[in-house]
């Protein structure tokens, strides 16, 4: 019933399937068709190990030490399959940590605990960590993080309380935060798939309790059909809008908490200067006459003929295969017919 930690694996790990179950439980509660059977057999493999109680020098990919033992836990409190006892045994046995991964396995501990109905934990799980340090990072067998954990933390409360009180707008600024201004590719995939599930959470559980509307030079502009209606997620478009001399938009009865507003603008920037290529490939086009010298198109006259020279360069460290390169001639150009003996190649010409 439990999964592997990789693709095309056979060997079930504790952590993978807690994380792989996490997924499914989530899948399930936005209304996505989840096999029963396959949920039933992950669950009662989480439980199995639980039970065991086996000690495990690694704490994710193994079996009930306290770091691995929580996130288990509290995968297993929300299938409605709590332990408190043993939840609350590892609660004292953690203390008052001052180690990350630690502070993250107390969470999810107490959180497990409030699922199972138990609300002692209900302060301290609503006063989350939101201080700045985000610095400790780890690259061994628990990806830890603080990014990760802060992350973990915005997850398990917005489930857990949705988006009531500030701390949940101060931890979705902070993950946000710690997801912007770098590539996507130096963070690892907890701190993103955790970030991005605990900032979707955090959205969609947004305040309704307003009204909003959309004028453009004083007339009101209705939504687009596929808005919702309810204020929540209204999307407007707004054709040729940079001809609009006034655009509004007003919001009643806000409700004190934080409102967003996405602005998406399409079309052709006037004087912009565009790059060539992308994603380790690099274009570019000069145009030649039979000299092999570079002309100005402003110069062709009628019955010219123009070589176009295009140079394609790998910006990157890898080699790049299968590449389709297309090259446009402006319109009212023909391609030179070489029998017509004025398209051969020219001496300036390197065919390698």
């Amino acid at each position: 019933g439990g999964f592997a930690y990789w693709m095309g694996g056979s060997t079930a790990t504790p952590w993978g399937t807690a994380y792989a179950t996490h997924l499914l439980l989530d899948a399930k509660d936005a209304g996505f068709p989840v096999p029963e059977s396959n949920l039933d057999d992950a669950i009662d493999y989480l439980d199995r190990i639980i039970a065991t109680d086996e000690d495990d020098e690694d704490p994710y990919h193994g079996g009930t030490s306290p770091g691995g033992a929580a996130y288990m836990h509290y995968v297993l409190a929300r299938a409605g399959k709590g332990h408190k006892k043993r939840m609350q045994q590892l609660v004292t046995e953690l203390g008052t940590p001052s180690d990350g991964a630690e502070k993250e396995a107390l969470y999810l501990l107490q959180a497990g605990l409030y699922l199972a109905g138990d609300r002692r934990y209900e302060k301290a799980l609503k006063s989350p960590d939101v201080s700045p340090g985000l610095e400790e990072r780890s690259n061994d067998w628990t990806f830890y993080s603080d990014r990760r954990r802060r992350a973990v933390q915005l997850s398990v409360y917005a489930d857990l309380f949705g988006n009531e009180g500030p701390q949940a707008t101060a931890q979705g600024r902070l993950v946000a935060g710690s997801l912007a201004g770098r590539t996507s590719r130096w963070y690892n995939t907890q701190e993103i798939a955790w970030g991005m599930t605990g900032l979707g959470k955090l959205i969609e559980k947004g305040s309704a309790n307003h009204e909003v509307e959309l004028l453009a030079n004083g007339g009101r502009v209705g939504p687009d059909t596929w808005g919702n209606g309810n204020g929540q997620e209204l999307t407007w478009s707004l054709w040729r809008a940079s001809e609009i001399g006034d655009v509004d938009l007003r919001v009643s009865n806000p409700d004190g908490g934080q409102l967003y507003a996405v602005v998406q603008s399409e079309g052709v920037k006037q004087n912009a200067t565009w790059e060539y290529g992308g994603r380790g490939l690099q274009v570019s086009r000069t145009y030649l006459d039979q000299d092999g010298d570079t002309i100005n198109l402003d110069d062709v006259q009628l019955g010219d003929v123009v070589y176009a020279k295009v140079t394609l360069e790998n910006t990157s460290n890898e080699r790049i295969q299968h590449i389709a390169l297309v090259d446009r001639f402006p319109a009212g150009w023909e391609i030179e017919h070489p029998r017509l003996g004025r398209g051969g190649g020219a001496d300036w010409f390197d065919p390698d």
